[in-house]
């Protein structure tokens, strides 16, 4: 361990002494002759530590170590006195400003480890602070405050950041009113409900809830906490709260962009619908042809509206799949068996999904397991590697099955959506006894 020390004695052979000893340690060493040099010196080559002689001609040492304290607190001091040694001398030169005080003569080798000892705490506490201080950056940054609550004594003690999060000034001596007073009135119970819960079965607790600032404005933080000296009935509980309000704005925004873009999405498939009527209308039209299209738009609209219910963007193939054959149980659910895992898929999987469902329930129930009293149809999916799923269409109990001639609409959009949208594949097997199609297709 290095550094540059300010050796201060009058005592010319007292003031060599020393110097020769941290020379000898390592240490590059000022000297000085009185109180008014050491000070001159400290305001031009601010050393490491001070070795400061009480008994000096121009002042005392007490003096000059008040004076290095008041204008460089960080500077040590270590005060020296062959005169002054008594407990009372020692007490009043730490109380001075003194990091250490030593009796002269003194050893060598407890000199040098007074000064490297003096030297390693200055360094432990130069970490310490620079640790806090990153920790202070990350926090306003990250928009993350510290908190403590001693439930014994009703105590709390906020970080910096925290009071900011809350909106409290810095200067407000901190109590449970004002750590109250921040919750928004509807949360207030339920705060304090929780966090008396967690001390009392000492276990860790993550909620949100709201705070209102003195301007009247609103945040959202989330808070997680967990307990610590733990002890019979409670326990400090210690956290942090993290400020959600960016993320809870951004997430109504996106609430009202999606229900927009909803609202856009069916008003253009009722244009849709209209002008096929318009355009099939007259001699000679189509009405199997326009009831399939129509079909298949109520079919898109019904999907649409699966992925707003609740709030979900997006919804559980569970969910998407009982939607789309819904239509063709005919009040009699039992014809449909549904197994797998609950899957919860994104809305760009979730419509060419039910687009496909539509098609294959539609034929059966023209032509297959739907199309009698004593069919049914089991639909069964599974999760694969690699966000892959598997999902099958079985009917049974129906007319018997001739494959068809030509390929037709229905077949050509299953296997056109999922292979295009989905980079999967669709394979429709016409077996005597019933249709069976089977879906590779990507989850996300």
């Amino acid at each position: 361990m290095t550094g540059i020390l300010l050796n201060v004695d009058d005592t010319e052979t007292n003031r060599y002494a020393k110097a020769r000893v941290l020379r000898h340690a390592g240490f590059t060493v000022l000297d000085a002759a009185s109180g008014s040099e050491a000070l001159a010196l400290v305001a031009s080559r601010r050393p490491d530590l001070v070795l400061l002689d009480v008994n000096l001609p121009d002042m005392t040492g007490l003096v000059v170590c008040e004076r290095i304290k008041e204008t460089w607190p960080d500077i040590l001091v270590l005060q020296t006195s062959a005169l002054y040694v008594s407990a009372g001398h020692r007490v009043r030169g730490l109380e001075g400003g003194a990091d250490a005080y030593l009796s002269q003569p003194v050893e060598p080798d407890e000199l040098i480890a007074t000064v490297r000892a003096l030297l390693r705490m200055r360094q432990a506490e130069e970490r310490l602070r620079a640790s806090e201080a990153r920790m202070r950056f990350a926090q306003e940054v990250g928009g993350v405050g510290t908190w403590e609550w001693d439930p014994e004594t009703d105590t709390h003690t906020w970080s910096e950041s925290n009071y900011r999060l809350v909106g409290v000034p810095l200067d407000t001596p901190l109590d449970a009113a004002v750590a109250n007073s921040t919750v928004h009135p509807d949360d207030r119970d339920r705060v304090e409900r929780t966090a008396r819960e967690s001390v009392a079965a000492g276990t860790p607790f993550t909620m949100e809830y709201r705070v209102i600032h003195a301007d009247g404005s609103q945040r959202w933080l989330l808070a997680r906490a967990d307990i610590l000296d733990q002890r019979p009935g409670g326990g400090r509980l210690v956290g942090i709260n993290i400020d959600l309000t960016r993320q809870k704005q951004a997430a109504i925004r996106q609430k009202v962009l999606i229900q927009e873009l909803h609202h856009r999405v069916k008003n253009t498939l009722t244009i849709v619908q209209a002008i096929a009527r318009q355009t099939l209308r007259g001699p000679g039209m189509d009405t199997v042809a326009l009831a399939a299209f129509e079909s298949r738009l109520a079919n898109l609209a019904n999907t649409h509206d699966l992925l707003m219910r609740d709030d979900l963007i997006g919804g559980t193939l569970q969910a998407i799949v009982t939607e789309a054959v819904a239509p063709y149980a005919g009040g009699n659910r039992a014809r449909f068996t549904f197994s797998g895992p609950s899957v919860d898929i994104a809305p760009r999987v979730a419509v060419p999904i039910a687009m496909a469902l539509h098609e294959l329930a539609t034929n059966a129930a023209k032509y297959g397991a739907l199309s009698n009293e004593s069919g049914s149809v089991a639909v069964a999916w599974a999760v694969l590697p690699h966000d892959r799923l598997s999902l099958s269409w079985t009917e049974s109990g129906g007319p018997a099955v001739t494959p068809p001639t030509r390929q037709g609409f229905g077949s050509r959009l299953i296997e056109r959506v999922l292979a295009h949208e989905l980079e999967g594949s669709a394979r429709l097997d016409y077996r005597p006894d019933g249709i069976v199609c089977q879906f590779d297709v990507a989850s996300r």
